[in-house]
């Protein structure tokens, strides 16, 4: 078996070598999504590296050179006589790992080291069930009947969040979303800082890269088909509609109403996500979007297969972790979630205000009012 010296990986740590081919030499782009390989071996201890990918480009750049070299090496090994599977998918692990790591989720990528919920997203794994599961609930016991409230105010405010957004867990639920739906993941994630921005840059994008002949396409119905509506059919063969009207009151219409002003004054539906004005809603029949289906895979315990409940997991962590965003081929353009969300006493809206500061420095606003 061939493997990279632990010299040449320490050189380029530390500055002092410089690479003999082009980065992305194998061409690969896999949408593919596998985990990272074992961080120790024989001659090849990449966990210091790993700690500095997260906060350092060049250690990430390293770290992708060092996994792309080994792996061209395994597969080389294999095809030239050698007969290992463990060590083949070794290989093709490290070439689609050093691919993610030079494109637009690579942060992400490696925020999952330190974060279980992020690290389900990108190696399509479920949480474990805290209770015996079921394929169909026809009832609700007092004990789960109980949990809808306190379910239903967790949602609220994720809904009414004014924290900054979770950049890695909504990256990473934007490559499960795509991936799920058949999908390429997109080429780039453009953070903007308010709805607005969404709004009219989307689209414009859009229609430059279409006339110059990138042909991408909106694919916002392709997910709500494959990812979102998908697991509303799940879900709604597998629960009695007596249960699913009590969820859909107690969770789904209530996170709604009380989230549902901010989404009505932004006033953005077609080809947009509404992200965390979207927790209470968008399922339609009976269920609330992510608050009444999360309820309905934890408390009840619904089991509705694997790949459903990877597409509803996924769809939930990207309406919770940011605000508005719009979905093409090429790209996904994001907002930040609002500074500000202040209600009048009668519970409606009084103004959504996002506030940043601009690359000249210059502190900007932008506000929606009912």
């Amino acid at each position: 078996m061939v493997r990279r010296t632990a010299v040449s990986v320490h050189q380029q740590a530390s500055g002092h070598a410089t690479r003999s081919r082009p980065r992305g030499k194998t061409g690969r782009a896999s949408s593919a999504v596998v985990a990272l390989p074992a961080v120790r071996s024989a001659h090849l201890d990449l966990a210091d590296l790993i700690a500095q990918a997260a906060r350092d480009d060049h250690a990430r750049l390293v770290l992708s050179d060092a996994l792309e070299e080994r792996g061209e090496q395994l597969t080389v090994a294999i095809s030239t006589g050698g007969d290992n599977p463990a060590e083949q998918k070794i290989g093709t692990q490290d070439l689609d790992v050093a691919e993610i790591l030079r494109g637009p989720f690579a942060a992400s990528y490696l925020a999952g080291y330190t974060r279980p919920d992020v690290a389900r997203l990108w190696h399509d794994t479920v949480p474990e069930p805290s209770r015996p599961l079921r394929t169909r609930v026809d009832a609700m016991t007092p004990a789960e009947s109980v949990r809808m409230e306190a379910w239903a105010k967790q949602w609220i405010a994720v809904g009414l969040s004014t924290e900054r957004a979770d950049r890695p867990l909504f990256e990473a639920a934007i490559h499960a979303c795509y991936r799920l739906s058949g999908h390429a993941p997109p080429k780039a994630i453009v953070w903007a800082p308010c709805p607005i921005v969404v709004a009219y840059a989307g689209p414009i994008a859009q229609y430059w890269a279409n006339r110059l002949g990138r042909r991408s396409a909106s694919v916002e119905d392709s997910v709500r088909d494959s990812v979102r509506d998908s697991v509303r059919a799940s879900v709604r063969a597998s629960v009695r509609a007596s249960v699913g009207a009590s969820v859909g009151a107690s969770v789904g219409d209530s996170v709604g109403d009380s989230v549902g002003a901010s989404v009505d004054c932004t006033g953005f539906y077609n080809h947009y996500f509404g992200g965390q004005f979207w927790v209470g809603w968008g399922y339609g029949w009976m269920w609330g979007g992510p608050s009444s289906i999360s309820f309905a895979l934890d408390v009840l315990g619904l089991d509705i297969g694997k790949i459903q409940e990877l597409k509803a997991r996924a769809y939930a962590a990207m309406c919770s972790s940011a605000c508005w965003s719009y979905w093409t081929t090429d790209f996904v353009i994001v907002s930040e979630r609002p500074s500000l969300i202040r209600k009048k006493s009668d519970g409606s809206l009084e103004i959504a205000e996002w506030t940043w500061t601009d690359k000249l420095g210059k502190a900007c606003r932008w506000s929606v009012t009912p």
